[in-house]
C-alpha cells in the first residue's frame, strides 16, 4: 500500500496564512494587522525588522501547520531540512547542499525554526 504524498496546493477556500518574526524583539508576532497584501500580491510591511513567512498549506505528522523557516525531520532516515520557497514551490534544504523538492510533508516532524532554534539548522 503506497502512502499518499501531500504536495502544496492552495485550495480556493483555504486562507493564505503568514507568521511574522520580529528580529528586534526575537519573537513571533501574532498580530494580523502588521502587514497588508495589495491586489497585485505584494506585501507591505510596517517595519524592516519583520520577516514574513508563509504557511505552506500542509501539516506535519503531529498536525501542526508548516511555515517557511521551519526545521523538519523527515521520514528519510532522520534527514533534516529547512522549509524554503523558491522556483514556485516549497522544498527542504540543508546547509550541505542537500535538497528535497517534494518531501512527504505529512510524514515530517517540525523540530524548530531558524529563528528560535538556529542550533538545529542542518
Amino acid at each position: 500500500m503506497s502512502k499518499k504524498k501531500e504536495f502544496w496546493e492552495r485550495k480556493s477556500d483555504q486562507p493564505i496564512t503568514f507568521r511574522v518574526w520580529d528580529k528586534m524583539n526575537q519573537l513571533f508576532i501574532n498580530n494580523g494587522w502588521c502587514f497588508a497584501v495589495h491586489n497585485d500580491g505584494c506585501l507591505i510591511l510596517d517595519s524592516p525588522e519583520w520577516i514574513v513567512q508563509a504557511c505552506i498549506g500542509c501539516k506535519d505528522r503531529d498536525g501542526k501547520f508548516i511555515f517557511e523557516g521551519d526545521i523538519l525531520e523527515t521520514d528519510e532516515a532522520g534527514w533534516k531540512g529547512v522549509v524554503v520557497f523558491g522556483e514556485g514551490r516549497f522544498s527542504l534544504e540543508d546547509s550541505n547542499g542537500g535538497f528535497s523538492a517534494m518531501p512527504n510533508w505529512n510524514d515530517c516532524k517540525i523540530i524548530g525554526n531558524v529563528y528560535q532554534n538556529p542550533e538545529l539548522i542542518p
